[in-house]
Formats: C-alpha cells, sequence, structure tokens
C-alpha cells in the first residue's frame, strides 16, 4: 500500500476515534422564540449584526433547520476554517439554540447539556445550495429588529 494511502487510512481513523454520532439539535417553535441575533464574522470580528424580530421573517430560519436537522458528529470541530456566519435563537430564558455557518459545515448548541453542565456543540457537513440558502434568511436586517453599531450599541 502506497505511504499516501496509508496515511490517508490513518487520519481518517484517527478522526472516527475523536467524533461521535450526535443528536439533532432542539429547534425551538416559533412561539419560544422572541428575536434571532444574525451575525456575520470576518476572523474575531464582527461584519454586522442584527436581530430579526419579524415572526414571518423567523419561521422560515427555523423551517430550514429543521429540513436537515442530522448528520451530526461531536465534540471534533471542523478544521477547514472559522465561522462566518452565526444565529442566536432568544427566548424568555436567553439562548435556545445557537448555529455557526462555515465554508462547508454548519454547527452549534442547543439547550442539552453534558453531565458536568458544559455544552454540548455538534457539527455536520453542510453543501453550497443549504449554506446560501440559509444565509440569504438571514442577512437582510428585520425592520422590525435593531442594527448593531461598531461600538456595541443598537440604532
Amino acid at each position: 500500500m502506497k505511504p499516501s494511502r496509508m496515511a490517508g487510512l490513518v487520519l481518517l481513523a484517527l478522526t472516527a476515534a475523536c467524533s461521535r454520532a450526535a443528536e439533532p439539535f432542539i429547534i425551538p417553535d416559533l412561539a419560544d422564540v422572541e428575536y434571532a441575533s444574525a451575525s456575520q464574522m470576518n476572523g474575531t470580528s464582527k461584519v454586522w449584526e442584527h436581530e430579526i424580530r419579524d415572526p414571518e421573517r423567523i419561521a422560515p430560519i427555523l423551517a430550514r433547520l429543521r429540513e436537515n436537522n442530522s448528520g451530526y458528529h461531536t465534540p471534533t470541530r471542523p478544521e477547514s476554517s472559522e465561522q462566518s456566519h452565526a444565529i442566536a435563537f432568544v427566548g424568555k430564558n436567553g439562548v435556545s439554540l445557537m448555529i455557526w455557518i462555515g465554508p462547508d459545515w454548519l454547527g452549534g448548541f442547543d439547550t442539552v447539556m453534558e453531565e458536568g453542565g458544559g455544552i454540548i456543540s455538534r457539527y455536520r457537513p453542510l453543501d453550497a445550495s443549504e449554506r446560501e440558502a440559509l444565509l440569504a434568511l438571514i442577512r437582510e436586517p428585520d425592520p422590525k429588529g435593531r442594527v448593531k453599531i461598531s461600538n456595541g450599541r443598537y440604532l
């Protein structure tokens, strides 16, 4: 067997050993979401951030997340790059679902906690068409929401 092929098999085995299948996210009901906070990141800096408060805008985002809510693994994080976008779904008790969007992966966490009280992050592959469909739902500011300006304050 070629050394490159052997190295690939070893890497695949190590990845599988460090990762395990995970449950789908608990997607909140629309009635339990007060607003969604959407943002675009560039490294550790925010390019933009705005709230989506219109239920008619939040419902399709939740529906899109429900459509492909499987195939998650934990705890291995994709190494392809950092997240480019994030969506936090906020209810009366705080954030019920946090979604991170990378170039070819989707991840995040919900209200399910580890035995020690830590969050359980989950990740799955994300194809280009699904990524673009999700981003199209969050890019435009909501007239009913607020836009965060550079000093961290909302307009």
